[in-house]
């Protein structure tokens, strides 16, 4: 059945959201594959883009950012965005948590090689660093920051970070690149990635990395808005696409590049990522809210009957037909059987209900 959840349910954020638990998991099946592919002798998609360019591979990372950041959104919503102290504590916890697990992992590459103490050239940067440090600053925005500058925000980000790739020469993959200075300067080169002379996770590029899962917040709002859930699947998807493009279309400026997090990475990446979630949530989260008898019946008692529910100008005639002159014992099981025929969205909110795209009444709901 094509009806929504409505646009304000009892206590949204307290339900889990099917279609992004899906993407989580098509993720990590991916990050299985990649990192279990062969190495140099699997497939050329299953591996990084040497330097410029667009692989599968390359899909993983990102994706996992932008799920973290709707994932954020919908953490942080159940406290509304009040920083709280123990909300705050819950996420300088997390943060510190997942970079421990980091570093744990990188110290016991050493371990293996039988050297316990590597604190003078352990990699401080990393997959989960870059997890940790986006999701403490992402979270500290959306609770200090008014949320509607965050989209301000994330274009600062992008247009800051192009300007410093094109005046620095970002693009070279070597020492001279400044990404590479900044980081050495920083953290010093013993504690960067050893294996090219761009760390692909370094505290520079980090900063695009903060605008990519700002962009997967921001998708977040999208999805737990307050609106017909068909009109919140449309508007993620047009968003994402409108992304993709946008990253396409600069790719001759500025290449896309996973190792340097370029800004046309970002947009291509997220768009991506937001056009799968919401044709998951289209086929997942859509598909399994159906109603019950009570609930249909209690729509056709706020919308005038039964007769108001049904999209009289269907384009099956003869099901219509029947419906309309059908004894009215077997009417209501007719329609449920058919589900089809009713007119979408259809949107609760409590025992208020709607029939059909009606924003400005939904917008008066409390």
């Amino acid at each position: 059945m094509e009806n929504s959840h409505p646009p304000i349910s009892t206590s949204p954020q307290k339900k889990r959201l099917l279609s992004l638990d899906v993407l989580r998991g098509i993720t990590v099946v991916g990050m299985i594959l990649v990192n279990n592919s062969g190495g140099k002798l699997s497939y050329d998609s299953l591996q990084h883009s040497a330097w410029n360019g667009l692989t599968l591979c390359d899909l993983v990372f990102p994706f996992f950012l932008f799920i973290m950041g709707v994932s954020t959104y919908i953490a942080l919503s159940k406290f509304h965005f009040q920083a709280s102290g123990s909300v705050v504590r819950k996420v300088l916890k997390r943060t510190l948590v997942i970079l421990c697990i980091g570093w744990a992992i990188h110290w016991f590459h050493f371990i293996c090689d039988g050297d316990f103490f590597p604190f003078a050239h352990l990699r401080l940067t990393g997959v989960l660093p870059r997890i940790a440090l986006c999701y403490c600053v992402v979270s500290f925005v959306a609770l200090y920051v008014n949320h509607k500058y965050i989209g301000w925000i994330i274009g600062c980000l992008i247009a800051g970070y192009a300007v410093l790739l094109c005046i620095g020469n970002g693009y070279a993959p070597d020492d001279t690149n400044l990404l590479a200075i900044i980081d050495r300067n920083v953290l010093g080169a013993d504690h960067l990635y050893h294996k090219s002379p761009i760390d692909p996770e370094g505290l520079t590029s980090t900063l695009s990395a903060i605008a990519h899962t700002l962009i997967g917040f921001c998708c977040g709002k999208i999805i737990l808005a307050k609106e017909a859930l068909e009109q919140k699947t449309l508007k993620l998807f047009v968003a994402g696409f409108i992304l993709m493009a946008c990253g396409f279309v600069l790719t001759e400026a500025l290449p896309l590049n996973k190792r340097i997090w370029s800004p046309t990475f970002v947009l291509v990446t997220c768009g991506l990522a937001a056009m799968l979630q919401s044709v998951l949530i289209y086929f997942i989260d859509m598909k399994e809210k159906g109603m019950s008898k009570g609930e249909f019946n209690s729509v056709a008692q706020a919308n005038g009957g039964l007769d108001n529910m049904v999209n009289w100008d269907g384009k099956d005639k003869d099901l219509l037909a029947l419906i309309k002159y059908i004894a009215a014992d077997d009417k209501l099981e007719k329609v449920l059987e058919n589900p089809q025929v009713i007119k979408t969205p259809v949107v609760r909110n409590g025992k208020q209900s709607t029939l059909g795209y009606l924003p400005d009444v939904w917008k008066n709901w409390n």
